[in-house]
């Protein structure tokens, strides 16, 4: 994965020709994939792989690979018995979240399940002592995450 993005990142610079651009993925025009495209894609990708909805059941959507990979991290790290309460600011500054508080809906998952209310004073706690920029508690680094 890692090569295909260096692979994409050079191309992408030969097709910006030095134009400046705050995004990392871009359409054919060199500007911001907007969330509706991104979905009507992920639609028509769904319906050419024959992926269909079960009946009564809501279908696959593009959040489902955000979820899941989430879910997945908090479940490994639990398995792991590495410190879910210190590891959740870190994910959820990887998910773009402004706190764990944004975060912890996603511990519903977790097989550990009781652990859940310690987790929530560990949250409200977080969120009364943090910084506005988060600088003290939140470096999500790629070993914070993947590890």
């Amino acid at each position: 994965m890692a090569e295909q993005l260096r692979k994409y990142l050079i191309q992408r610079s030969k097709a910006l020709a030095g134009r400046p651009i705050k995004t990392f993925f871009m359409n054919r025009y060199g500007k911001r994939l907007d969330y509706n495209g991104q979905r009507l894609t992920f639609l028509r990708l769904l319906r050419r792989a024959g992926i269909r909805a079960v009946p009564g059941q809501r279908g696959p959507s593009i959040h489902s690979f955000r979820h899941s990979f989430a879910v997945r991290r908090l479940t490994l790290w639990h398995r792991e018995r590495r410190d879910v309460q210190e590891l959740l600011p870190n994910l959820a500054v990887y998910l773009g979240h402004v706190g764990p508080e944004n975060t912890y809906w996603y511990l519903r998952a977790l097989p550990n399940f009781f652990a859940r209310p310690v987790l929530a004073l560990r949250v409200n706690r977080w969120k009364e002592d943090r910084t506005n920029d988060c600088s003290h508690s939140c470096r999500a680094s790629p070993s914070d995450i993947f590890h």
